[in-house]
């Protein structure tokens, strides 16, 4: 029931969308019981949770002054609690701690460390994905300590997929992945025998400027066969900052300072709701991301009957990218991912005419013109 109401709660104060209609149904053995009303494990629980009065909350900034609005059908709401916190669109360049909190799970004896992008746990990221990797730790207290780095280079560590970059440089994994690839990453099983106790999962990782990040770091415990029991996962992308939170007026107005933000952030503000009132969101984008550009500059030739592939890339921006072209040479292709490919069926010089979109709020576009000789 709590995450139904979640879900719910995401989709229309993120989303700012609300449904024409609304199902509620369910399969056995969930929700064990409908009734009575007051059960947050009931079925008619979640309804009139469902039911309770929309709120809505509007956001502006000018300079470094915030201000906005929190409504309810019936008026403004009054000595309410809006959370704030900036969220960064690309990364800092600086290393930072990613962690996760949990219980170690009975039967453990041993811990994989690993990564993923564009696979398992992070089957949806955006891409192209780009971050690295220093160490991962989980810290048990007394029950003990384990740790893996990457000082040894890659060994006692598996790496598949097809990444365009999977290698230590300064004792840090440099991990990208553009359309089309994927990666994973294993560390051999390290014993770990600490079964019951409260642990803190810690990966310490960076996010180039200009890129979001956008993989998984992991935990896999396994038994004493070697079967996977559970896994941490922490999601590697630029980490939010909390500001202050603020109080509506009578009129349910509210404001606030903003301090100077890396640029370019997500600044949002929430109301959490209450048993009478649903929640609700708002955000704004602060500043502006690095001027996206054609990062190609020349293409490489290619001969008449021969396979040719070459990846376009871009510098600035945000990713994800789109890319779209004009009339191609015989026997070519573009596609979205910036990959123009295929067999040429005709010597010359062409002309390639390239633009590229990018997730900028409002979207950034770069155009290039490329020459490419076929023999």
């Amino acid at each position: 029931m709590a995450a139904a109401e979640a879900h719910m709660a995401e989709f229309e104060a993120a989303e700012q969308l609300v449904a024409d209609e609304a199902v509620f149904q369910s399969w056995e053995p969930y929700p064990k019981r409908d009734l009575p009303e007051t059960d947050p494990a009931a079925l008619t629980y979640l309804i009139d949770r469902y039911f309770r009065e929309r709120t809505a909350l509007r956001l502006s900034v000018a300079g470094s002054t915030g201000q906005g609005t929190l409504t309810a059908d019936s008026g403004p709401l009054v000595n309410a609690t809006v959370t704030l916190k900036a969220t960064p669109l690309t990364g800092t360049g600086q290393s930072g701690a990613y962690t996760y909190s949990d219980t170690v799970p009975t039967g453990t004896q041993y811990v994989v460390f690993g990564a993923r992008v564009a696979q398992e746990n992070c089957s949806t990221v955006a891409l192209p994905s780009e971050f690295y990797l220093t160490d991962f730790t989980i810290d048990a207290g007394a029950a003990g300590q384990l740790h893996a780095d990457f000082a040894n280079q890659l060994t006692g560590w598996g790496v598949w997929g097809n990444p365009s970059i999977a290698q230590v440089e300064q004792g840090s994994l440099h991990i990208q992945v553009t359309p089309g690839e994927t990666m994973g990453l294993n560390s051999s099983s390290l014993p770990f025998a600490a079964a019951g106790a409260a642990y803190t999962f810690t990966v310490t990782a960076m996010i180039p400027a200009a890129s979001r990040g956008d993989g998984c770091a992991i935990a896999v415990f396994q038994d004493a066969s070697f079967g996977e029991l559970t896994r941490a996962v922490v999601h590697v992308v630029p980490a939010p900052s909390d500001l202050p939170s603020v109080q509506t007026t009578a009129s349910g107005a509210f404001s606030f300072s903003l301090a100077t933000q890396p640029a370019p952030v997500v600044l949002s503000a929430s109301y959490a709701g209450s048993d009478t009132l649903w929640p609700a969101a708002a955000s704004v984008v602060i500043g502006s991301p690095p001027m996206l550009k054609v990062a190609t500059s020349a293409l490489s030739a290619g001969s008449v009957g021969t396979t040719y592939v070459q990846q376009l890339n871009v510098t600035g921006g945000r990713s994800p990218y789109l890319w779209d072209g004009g009339t191609m040479p015989p026997g070519l292709v573009f596609t979205q991912d910036g990959v123009l490919s295929g067999t040429p069926t005709a010597p010359g010089t062409f002309t390639v005419s390239v633009s590229v979109v990018d997730d900028s709020a409002p979207p950034q576009v770069a155009d290039a013109s490329l020459q490419l000789v076929v023999h």
